[in-house]
């Protein structure tokens, strides 16, 4: 290897590190990416990229097609144009909730090969849940599948899913144009996959999924869920005096228990006969009702969680209703990696925050200094009518006692006029998704559908960063003839055991890749090494089949929760643990690279 390489693959090393152990935001990694090629043009006696090149992935097609569809579907997600085509398809069908249920798995499934695929998680979600009492399931039967369908869907189209957007993009760039996809080039690999998919998750893949209690105010097993909080004694509360036997009684109906007593900032084990005393802070776990019954004044001190004005004795007090519900910080909401008292629940949302948990853990931290991430279900009280509040804002998604959260506007006919412009324009301009993707956004801003400036909030910053980053890795990684390199070693390797066994080992590398990196950057790395692969292959007629195992490969996210923005919104509200995906996961990868061996080539050489 000669310097320029032996620097691109430190480059290679350096950004894999960041992005696995997130010591900085992904965003800030892509820019890193950026700035040490920038280094090595400057230290080397040859620039790695020259001129703009570096920065040419910020402009890249890609970048601009996943900018566009990020409008595309809060546009779609604020009008609830996909609930009024579900309504069209299956209101007055008399379908059981069985049949129903299989129905909203198909439509999300159809309707992720033309649309992002986390607001359609988002959208479902909380009509899943819904059905999990009906059907006499636990919502951890029920939450993986419509996850893992999203996902499906999302690979038979060009724009179904980001990472077929970006392998397109990185393609054209490295043959120079001569080799490009079109809009349902993914579609006969896709739908062999969504059906065996599916088939799996029905029948051997149902018996590997758990049946766990969700981590909701209730399940369809009717097990309550328990939270952990913290609550500091203050003067004149009940509990005061007693002993930690004597304030909380074991019994059936007695469901709080104490599980630290902390004291002049010191720790103490929860001893039965330790006597409760005026400033000590409680590390407390219940059920929701018995958390919020003893913040209330008389036992902890604690002011009520509802602001009344007046006393509790006039009407303004006794007509609000106050209701618990819970909250799920979603992927791009702002106020990600921000504290929780930063958000001042109270002042801008009028509910208050009683308990937080992350991935099945319950959090022991104090709660308002608690950092939010995507996934975080937020236990919240407030009025009715501040719970609607909350259903409108993209920050959060309240999946309890939400029957169907699917807004009906008198917008949503525009926006799937754009839908189907979007669709139109992408299928008849082979190779400019970016130009189809661009007009739909615009439609969708001048439409009405979402304002300039929720257009512009709904950018994932972060995405589209390192997403620039990642490309011109990719573009270094092919221009410094270390793809080629790498590629001379692999055909060495996987050449005397056919084309389908190489196809099939850049399929499972991939697949393992995107289970530590995002999809996206495991896309713009791979792509270049499997256009170079399939050039020098021996007795390979096109580079596609070994392009097709990256795309195919990248959206391959069944391993862990952390591997895809849905697996993550449905870890926490389905009570999953971090192996439940690598159970159901593991055999459904298996499966899907045997597949991919053996009809790749076939399809596509």
């Amino acid at each position: 290897m000669d310097a320029a390489q032996l620097w691109v693959l430190a480059v290679l090393v350096g950004t894999i590190v960041l992005l696995v152990w997130e010591l900085v935001p992904a965003g800030i990694t892509g820019l890193l990416t950026i700035a040490a090629i920038l280094l090595g043009n400057a230290v080397l006696s040859e620039p790695i990229l020259a001129g703009q090149e570096p920065f040419l992935g910020f402009i890249d097609r890609a970048v601009i097609a996943v900018a566009s569809m990020f409008v595309i579907s809060l546009g779609v997600q604020r009008t609830g144009a996909v609930g009024i085509i579900t309504d069209v398809l299956f209101t007055g069908r008399g379908l059981s909730t069985q049949r129903h249920y299989w129905a909203v798995l198909l439509i999300v499934m159809v309707a992720s090969a033309f649309l992002n695929n986390t607001p359609l998680v988002l959208i479902f979600m909380p009509l899943v849940l819904g059905m999990a009492d009906p059907l006499k399931e636990a919502p951890s039967k029920l939450l993986i599948p419509l996850s893992f369908v999203s996902i499906l869907g999302g690979m038979c189209t060009l724009i179904g899913t980001s990472t077929n957007l970006i392998v397109a993009s990185s393609l054209a760039s490295s043959s120079k144009g001569q080799v490009t996809l079109g809009m349902f080039d993914f579609l006969p690999m896709g739908a062999i996959f969504a059906v065996v998919g599916s088939v799996y998750l029905f029948s051997f893949g149902k018996r590997l999924l758990p049946e766990r209690p969700s981590l909701g105010l209730g399940t369809g097993s009717g097990i309550a869920a328990e939270y952990m909080t913290e609550v500091e004694i203050q003067k004149g509360s009940k509990s005061i005096g007693k002993s930690i036997a004597e304030a909380f009684p074991r019994g059936e109906k007695k469901s709080l228990r104490v599980l630290q007593l902390i004291r002049n900032d010191v720790i103490h084990s929860a001893l039965p006969d330790k006597v409760i005393e005026p400033g000590d802070v409680l590390l407390i776990k219940g059920d929701p009702a018995s958390l919020v019954k003893f913040h209330r004044p008389g036992q902890t001190g604690i002011v009520s969680v509802q602001d009344v004005s007046g006393d509790e004795s006039t009407d303004a007090g006794k007509t609000i209703s106050v209701t618990l519900a819970e909250i799920v910080v979603t992927p791009g909401s702002r106020w990600v990696d921000r504290q929780v008292g930063e958000v001042r629940f109270r002042e801008r949302y009028n509910v208050s925050v009683f308990a937080v948990q992350r991935h099945g853990t319950h959090l022991r931290e104090k709660v308002e200094e608690l950092r939010l991430k995507t996934g975080d279900i937020l236990l919240v009280q407030g009025s009715l009518d501040n719970i609607r509040g909350l259903k409108a804002s993209e920050n959060f998604l309240v999946v309890e006692g939400v029957g169907r959260n699917i807004p009906h506007t008198q917008r949503a006919p525009v926006a799937i006029a754009a839908l189907f412009v979007f669709m139109a324009l992408a299928i008849s301009l082979p190779g400019q998704v970016h130009i189809a993707a661009l007009v739909a956004a615009l439609l969708m801003v001048l439409g009405r559908c979402a304002t300039a400036a929720e257009a512009y909030s709904s950018m994932d910053w972060d995405v589209l960063f390192l997403l620039g980053g990642t490309l011109a890795l990719g573009r270094a990684f092919a221009q410094t003839g270390l793809a080629g390199l790498t590629a001379e070693r692999l055909v060495d390797t996987c050449g005397p055991l056919g084309i389908a066994a190489t196809v099939g080992g850049i399929y499972v590398f991939t697949a393992l890749m995107t289970q530590v990196l995002s999809n996206n950057a495991a896309a713009a790395i791979m792509t270049p090494l499997a256009y170079q692969t399939g050039i020098e292959f021996p007795g390979a007629d096109t580079p596609i089949p070994f392009v097709m195992a990256v795309a195919f490969g990248a959206s391959c996210c069944f391993l862990t929760p952390i591997g895809y923005n849905t697996n993550l919104l449905v870890y926490g509200p389905g009570g999953y643990k971090f192996t439940d995906f690598l159970k159901i996961g593991a055999p459904l990868t298996l499966i899907f690279c045997v597949l991919a061996a053996i009809f790749l080539p076939w399809i596509y050489g």
